[in-house]
């Protein structure tokens, strides 16, 4: 039952880290194409274009937190599983 669960929380923790690497690489090219855009034509062209980009970099600044967070304990888990899985005392397939 422990490794059952710990492979499903080792699953969970990198399926969670990709919807979060996901959503960062949105905001940050939402930020960047904001930027962008005021850089080349002025705030008068569109003026919510600084407040997107504004809200585009704030998001991506709050999403690095719970993503790194996230790695580490996905990467903490599969190292884990790892170990818990050379500890085992089951003869390996070719020795049967």
């Amino acid at each position: 039952m422990k490794r059952a669960f710990g492979v499903i929380g080792c699953a969970f923790c990198w399926l969670i880290a990709a919807l979060l690497t996901l959503l960062e690489g949105i905001f940050i090219y939402l930020w960047i194409d904001r930027t962008r855009y005021i850089m080349e034509w002025g705030v008068e062209e569109n003026p919510y274009a600084a407040e997107d980009a504004w809200v585009a970099g704030v998001l991506a600044l709050l999403t690095v937190f719970p993503l790194l967070l996230m790695l580490a304990a996905a990467i903490s888990s599969t190292i884990k599983l790892r170990k818990r899985g050379k500890n085992r005392d089951h003869p390996a397939p070719d020795k049967w």
